[in-house]
C-alpha cells in the first residue's frame, strides 16, 4: 500500500505566496502512463496536468501579470525584495534557519534576514560534500562570520544521501530527478534539530533575477536562428533526444498513449505579451515551468515533511510581478548576469563578501551515481538487469551503457550531465519503490 494510502496529508493553505498553498493527495488512483513518464524523463518532473498521484495541485502556480507596465527602477524592486523576506518572518518564528550555499541568492536572503533579526534568532545551514567539494562550506563560512550568524553544517556525504534517499523519496508527492533532493530534506531535518520554526532559501532567485543560464540560450538563439521551445527544452539537460532509445520498442508502439510533446508545452507557457524582450520571455518561461513545476514544491514538501515552513522569498508574487517589469540593462550587465543583485549584495554586506566566489548548491551527482561507494553500488543494483521491480518500460541496454558513460563523452560538463540523468532514473526507480508502484 503507498505511504500516501496510509498517511494522505494536507499542507495547511497560506497566504505568503499570493496563492493557495493547499496540497490534497488522493493516493486511490495513479498514473503511469507513457506520457508521464515521458515528461519526467525529459524535464524530471511529472508535468501537469499529467501526474502519478491524483488530487493534487501544485503549492504554488506562476500567474504572469497581464499587460505592459512601465519600468521599474531599483528602489522599486528593492522595496519588494525587502519586503517579500519580512512578510515571511512570522511574528510566531522564535528562530529560523537559513540555507546558505554561499551564491547570491542565499546570500541576500540570509542578509535580509539578518537585518531585523538578533543573532540569537537565525543561524545559516550549509552542506558539506565531502572533498573536493566542500568549496561552497569556506564560502558559506566567511558569509556567516560577516553577518554575525552561527553556522551549521550539515553531513551530505555519500553515506548520508543514501540513509536519507528513501525517506526524502517519500516525503515526495510527485517524483522530482534532480539530485538536490536529498539535500533539501537534510537541511529540513537539520533546521529541526537546531531548533528552527521555518526555513528560508534562495530557491528562485535565478527565475526573478535571471541567472546563468539565460545566457547561452540568448547567444545560441541569436546565432542560430533555432525556434525558443527547441532551444530552451534543451535545458533540462536529460533524455530529450534519447526517448526513442530509452523507452522500449514495444511499448511506443503498442501503448494508447500519445508521445508527450515538450514542444507543444513550451509554447503553451509562453507569455502571452508579445512585446516582451527576449530575456523577459526567458524569465517568463523559467517561472511558468520550472519554478512553480519543479523549484518551488520540491523544495517545500521536502522541508515540510519535517513539519516546519519552507520560506523561498523570491517567489513572492509582488515581487515577480514587480521584477517583471525589470528593464534588461538592470539584469544582464554586458557580461556580468543578476547585476541589480550582486549590487546588492555589495550594499547590504561588503564588497569583500559580494567578491567571494558565489556558487550554488553543487550537488556531486555523478560521484554520487557512478562512485565505489555504497551509494552508487546502491544506484547500480536499482538500475541493474537483476532488478525486476524495474519500470519495464525503460530499456536496460540504453540504461547499461549509460551507466558505463558510453552515453557522454569525458570532459567535466559531459561528466556532470551524466550524473545528472543517471540521478534522474535512479530517483523514478525509488519512487516507484517506496511509494509502492513497482508491481
Amino acid at each position: 500500500m503507498s505511504s500516501f494510502a496510509q498517511n494522505s496529508r494536507v499542507l495547511e493553505s497560506r497566504q505568503r505566496f499570493g496563492a493557495d498553498r493547499s496540497v490534497v493527495c488522493s493516493p486511490e488512483k495513479s498514473d503511469s502512463t507513457l506520457q508521464a513518464l515521458q515528461s519526467y524523463l525529459i524535464t524530471g518532473w511529472v508535468v501537469p496536468p499529467l501526474y502519478v498521484f491524483s488530487g493534487y495541485s501544485r503549492p504554488w502556480i506562476y500567474q504572469p501579470p497581464s499587460g505592459t507596465k512601465l519600468p521599474v527602477g531599483d528602489n522599486d524592486i528593492r522595496s519588494a525584495l525587502v519586503e517579500s523576506v519580512h512578510a515571511r518572518l512570522l511574528p510566531s518564528y522564535k528562530r529560523i534557519g537559513v540555507a546558505l550555499s554561499g551564491g547570491l541568492d542565499s546570500t541576500i536572503i540570509a542578509a535580509l534576514c539578518r537585518a531585523v533579526l538578533d543573532r540569537n534568532q537565525i543561524m545559516a545551514i550549509t552542506l558539506d560534500f565531502g572533498p573536493p567539494w566542500s568549496d561552497e562550506v569556506a564560502t558559506a563560512r566567511e558569509i556567516a562570520r560577516h553577518l554575525d550568524i552561527p553556522l551549521f553544517i550539515v553531513d551530505a556525504s555519500p553515506d548520508a544521501i543514501l540513509t536519507n534517499v528513501n525517506a526524502a523519496t517519500a516525503a515526495m508527492i510527485s517524483p522530482y530527478g534532480d539530485a538536490v533532493c536529498v539535500p533539501w530534506y537534510l537541511l529540513g531535518k537539520a533546521a529541526v534539530d537546531a531548533g528552527c520554526d521555518a526555513l528560508f532559501s534562495g530557491e528562485g532567485g535565478d527565475q526573478v533575477f535571471g541567472g546563468w543560464a539565460n545566457k547561452p540560450m540568448v547567444t545560441e538563439l541569436a546565432l542560430t536562428g533555432a525556434p525558443l521551445e527547441s532551444v530552451y527544452a534543451k535545458t533540462f539537460h536529460r533524455f530529450l533526444d534519447d526517448i526513442p532509445d530509452l523507452i522500449n520498442p514495444q511499448t511506443l508502439q503498442g501503448g494508447n498513449d500519445k508521445p508527450f510533446d515538450v514542444h507543444a508545452w513550451i509554447r503553451s507557457c509562453l507569455p502571452k505579451e508579445r512585446d516582451l524582450s527576449l530575456l523577459a520571455t526567458l524569465r517568463h518561461l523559467n517561472f511558468a515551468t520550472k519554478g512553480g513545476g519543479t523549484i518551488l514544491p520540491r523544495f517545500t514538501e521536502l522541508v515540510e515533511a519535517h513539519k516546519i515552513d519552507a520560506n523561498a522569498p523570491f517567489f513572492d508574487t509582488d515581487l515577480v510581478a514587480a521584477a517583471s517589469s525589470m528593464p534588461d540593462s538592470t539584469i544582464l550587465d554586458g557580461a556580468t548576469d543578476k547585476a541589480i543583485l550582486r549590487a546588492l549584495v555589495a550594499e547590504m554586506t561588503s564588497p569583500e563578501i559580494a567578491a567571494l566566489p558565489k556558487r550554488g548548491m553543487g550537488v556531486p551527482s555523478t560521484h554520487w551515481a557512478t562512485g565505489d561507494h555504497a551509494l552508487g553500488k546502491q544506484v547500480r543494483k536499482v538500475l541493474g538487469r537483476r532488478n525486476k521491480h524495474r519500470d519495464q518500460r525503460i530499456h536496460q541496454e540504453y540504461v547499461d551503457m549509460l551507466m558505463s558513460g558510453i552515453v557522454d563523452a569525458p570532459d567535466a560538463y559531459r561528466r556532470r550531465r551524466l550524473g545528472e540523468r543517471i540521478w534522474t532514473l535512479f530517483q523514478w526507480e525509488v519512487f516507484r519503490e517506496v511509494h509502492s508502484l513497482s508491481e
